[in-house]
């Protein structure tokens, strides 16, 4: 976790907690709240792994020339995802990631990678931003620029 300046993005802080792999290593030493934590993430890691967009080819064609595209956020069946739509279509479903800026910007290079110059625009929706920004400060701006390069 890094903790940075409101005013100027600056580092202040950063701490690190142990990997996922180091976790395991000391399972025997977790609480059951704690070894549940950890299992509810490996059952994450491995819903995300097979429903992450990776490829340009897994998109539909899309008809228009100016395709503006929304990334929003639904929950269904106690799972959350995030949704690229085109007006009500579906473009993408996966599930949603927290603090989720770092994978808006892989998913609008495979976006671009597929749609060209069409591609006008990923905007978030509302219902997007709490996963989307998480407590990253940085995060809408950041967002922000993404969205710019795609515009033009």
């Amino acid at each position: 976790m890094e903790f940075c300046c409101p005013q100027c993005d600056g580092s202040l802080a950063i701490v690190h907690f142990p990997s996922d792999e180091q976790t395991r290593a000391h399972a025997g030493g977790l609480t059951g709240q704690e070894a549940e934590g950890l299992e509810r993430r490996r059952r994450f890691l491995e819903r995300f792994d097979r429903a992450a967009l990776r490829d340009p080819a897994e998109l539909p064609e899309l008809d228009g020339d100016a395709l503006e595209l929304l990334w929003d956020f639904v929950s269904e069946d106690g799972a959350s995802y995030t949704i690229v739509r085109l007006g009500d279509r579906v473009v993408w479903k996966e599930p949603a990631v927290y603090e989720g800026a770092e994978r808006f910007e892989q998913v609008a290079t495979i976006l671009k990678q597929r749609y060209a110059e069409r591609l006008r625009d990923l905007a978030p929706t509302r219902a997007s931003h709490l996963y989307l920004y998480g407590d990253q400060l940085s995060a809408p701006e950041k967002v922000e620029r993404i969205r710019r390069g795609l515009r033009g």
